[in-house]
Protein backbone atom coordinates (compact mmCIF):
# COMPACT_ATOMS: atom_id res chain seq x y z
CA UNK A 1 0.00 0.00 0.00
CA UNK A 2 1.29 3.40 -0.76
CA UNK A 3 1.75 6.00 1.82
CA UNK A 4 -0.70 8.86 1.76
CA UNK A 5 0.66 12.32 2.33
CA UNK A 6 -1.18 14.33 4.90
CA UNK A 7 -0.53 17.50 2.96
CA UNK A 8 -3.35 16.61 0.69
CA UNK A 9 -5.81 16.41 3.57
CA UNK A 10 -4.73 19.65 5.24
CA UNK A 11 -6.39 22.94 4.70
CA UNK A 12 -4.32 25.71 3.12
CA UNK A 13 -3.96 27.46 6.52
CA UNK A 14 -2.69 24.25 8.11
CA UNK A 15 -0.29 23.70 5.22
CA UNK A 16 0.98 27.27 5.66
CA UNK A 17 1.39 26.76 9.42
CA UNK A 18 3.29 23.55 8.78
CA UNK A 19 5.62 25.29 6.32
CA UNK A 20 6.16 28.14 8.83
CA UNK A 21 7.00 25.62 11.60
CA UNK A 22 9.40 23.83 9.28
CA UNK A 23 11.11 27.12 8.35
CA UNK A 24 11.32 28.10 12.04
CA UNK A 25 12.82 24.73 12.88
CA UNK A 26 15.41 25.18 10.09
CA UNK A 27 16.19 28.72 11.31
CA UNK A 28 16.72 27.45 14.89
CA UNK A 29 19.00 24.69 13.59
CA UNK A 30 21.11 27.23 11.67
CA UNK A 31 21.18 29.48 14.76
CA UNK A 32 22.40 26.57 16.93
CA UNK A 33 25.12 25.73 14.42
CA UNK A 34 26.29 29.35 14.27
CA UNK A 35 26.24 29.57 18.05
CA UNK A 36 28.27 26.35 18.31
CA UNK A 37 30.83 27.65 15.75
CA UNK A 38 31.18 30.93 17.65
CA UNK A 39 31.70 29.11 20.96
CA UNK A 40 34.27 26.79 19.39
CA UNK A 41 36.04 29.78 17.81
CA UNK A 42 36.26 31.61 21.14
CA UNK A 43 37.38 28.37 22.81
CA UNK A 44 40.22 27.97 20.32
CA UNK A 45 41.24 31.61 20.76
CA UNK A 46 41.14 31.18 24.56
CA UNK A 47 43.31 28.04 24.37
CA UNK A 48 45.85 29.81 22.13
CA UNK A 49 46.04 32.80 24.49
CA UNK A 50 46.36 30.50 27.50
CA UNK A 51 49.14 28.57 25.78
CA UNK A 52 50.96 31.82 24.98
CA UNK A 53 50.67 32.96 28.60
CA UNK A 54 52.04 29.66 29.88
CA UNK A 55 54.96 29.77 27.45
CA UNK A 56 55.71 33.38 28.41
CA UNK A 57 55.68 32.38 32.09
CA UNK A 58 58.07 29.49 31.43
CA UNK A 59 60.44 31.75 29.49
CA UNK A 60 60.27 34.39 32.22
CA UNK A 61 61.17 31.81 34.88
CA UNK A 62 64.03 30.52 32.73
CA UNK A 63 65.39 34.04 32.22
CA UNK A 64 65.01 34.84 35.93
CA UNK A 65 67.00 31.71 36.80
CA UNK A 66 69.72 32.72 34.36
CA UNK A 67 69.80 36.24 35.80
CA UNK A 68 70.06 34.82 39.33
CA UNK A 69 72.95 32.51 38.42
CA UNK A 70 74.75 35.26 36.49
CA UNK A 71 74.35 37.71 39.38
CA UNK A 72 75.71 35.08 41.74
CA UNK A 73 78.68 34.54 39.44
CA UNK A 74 79.17 38.31 39.15
CA UNK A 75 79.25 38.73 42.95
CA UNK A 76 81.85 35.97 43.32
CA UNK A 77 83.97 37.52 40.55
CA UNK A 78 83.66 40.96 42.15
CA UNK A 79 84.70 39.55 45.52
CA UNK A 80 87.68 37.82 43.92
CA UNK A 81 88.60 41.02 42.08
CA UNK A 82 88.39 43.01 45.32
CA UNK A 83 90.57 40.44 47.10
CA UNK A 84 93.15 40.42 44.30
CA UNK A 85 93.18 44.20 44.13
CA UNK A 86 93.83 44.39 47.89
CA UNK A 87 96.57 41.77 47.57
CA UNK A 88 98.11 43.71 44.68
CA UNK A 89 98.05 46.86 46.79
CA UNK A 90 99.65 44.99 49.72
CA UNK A 91 102.40 43.54 47.51
CA UNK A 92 103.42 47.08 46.58
CA UNK A 93 104.28 47.62 50.27
CA UNK A 94 107.90 46.51 50.77
CA UNK A 95 107.50 45.55 54.47
CA UNK A 96 104.52 43.32 53.71
CA UNK A 97 106.33 41.76 50.75
CA UNK A 98 109.32 40.90 52.95
CA UNK A 99 107.02 39.32 55.54
CA UNK A 100 105.35 37.17 52.89
CA UNK A 101 108.65 36.04 51.43
CA UNK A 102 110.01 35.15 54.88
CA UNK A 103 106.83 33.31 55.94
CA UNK A 104 106.09 31.37 52.74
CA UNK A 105 109.56 30.69 51.41
CA UNK A 106 111.58 30.67 54.67
CA UNK A 107 114.00 33.35 53.49
CA UNK A 108 116.07 35.00 56.16
CA UNK A 109 118.45 37.87 56.57
CA UNK A 110 122.10 36.99 56.85
CA UNK A 111 122.83 35.60 60.32
CA UNK A 112 119.13 35.10 61.14
CA UNK A 113 117.60 31.72 62.11
CA UNK A 114 114.01 30.69 61.36
CA UNK A 115 112.11 28.37 63.70
CA UNK A 116 108.79 26.78 62.81
CA UNK A 117 106.33 26.59 65.66
CA UNK A 118 103.12 24.75 64.89
CA UNK A 119 99.81 25.94 66.24
CA UNK A 120 97.88 23.68 68.58
CA UNK A 121 95.20 23.35 65.89
CA UNK A 122 97.72 22.05 63.34
CA UNK A 123 99.26 19.39 65.66
CA UNK A 124 96.20 17.07 65.46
Amino acid sequence: MSRIHHYNFLSPEEQEQRIIRKAEKQRKKIHRLRKRKIIIGFGVIFIIILFQLIMARIQTNKINNQVYSLKKELYTKQALHKKLKAESYDLKDLDYLLKVIRYKYYYSKPGEFIYNIQDKKDSN
